[in-house]
């Protein structure tokens, strides 16, 4: 079996191609490295988003844990001025 020489026009539509398939490689490598990149950077700026609401929640608990004592206060407080309040009117 012979095979029929290819027209000047297929070897140069295969050579296209050829260079497509090669271009597109290598826009994908370029993609990839800078896709990449990005997520480092996002790694990074999300590690220090992370560590700033961690340091607002340690914030927003001893706040809490301040106000929870007060309350405490007040309610001794109350207790106490009643009881006295209560031991004027049984006098």
């Amino acid at each position: 079996m012979t095979t029929e020489p290819q027209t000047i026009e297929t070897r140069v539509s295969r050579l296209e191609g050829a260079q497509n398939h090669a271009a597109t490689k290598a826009d994908l490598a370029e993609l990839h490295a800078a896709t990449k990149a990005d997520l480092a950077e996002l790694r990074v700026d999300l590690k220090g988003d992370v560590a700033e609401v961690r340091g607002s929640v340690a914030a927003l608990n001893a706040e809490m844990r301040m106000l929870k004592w007060g309350m405490g206060m007040l309610c001794v407080l109350n207790i106490a001025v009643l009881t006295a309040l209560l031991q004027l009117l049984v006098r």
